[in-house]
């Protein structure tokens, strides 16, 4: 529950559901984010894994910071299909946490 103002007038609202799953997992890519967002750390144009152009995979840049070069830095150098099929998965299992955690706690 929060409290939605409006015209004035303060109510209790109930939560929106998938709106507010899909914001709570974006915590953890901020969070990852974070020190090139306030410049502690030199933040390039853009922040996507490079491809090996021999071997057709994505590996992760160790300066850039986000979910996806995370998620490389665990797994190891895939190719896109795989990194697209586990992060997809990853969301998904992010979503269902977070319903239950939202309607079950």
């Amino acid at each position: 529950f929060f409290f939605q103002a409006e015209d004035g007038i303060r109510v209790l609202v109930r939560s929106r559901g998938l709106g507010d799953v899909y914001k709570r997992q974006q915590i953890l890519n901020f969070i990852l984010s974070f020190p090139q967002l306030i410049g502690v750390i030199k933040c390039p144009k853009h922040r996507l894994p490079a491809l090996n152009p021999g071997t057709l995979r994505l590996e992760c840049v160790h300066h850039h910071f986000t979910l996806i070069n995370a998620f490389l830095r665990i797994f190891g150098p895939t190719n896109e299909k795989q990194t697209v099929t586990m992060l997809l998965l990853f969301q998904a299992l992010c979503c269902v946490a977070g319903l239950l955690w939202q309607y079950l706690l």
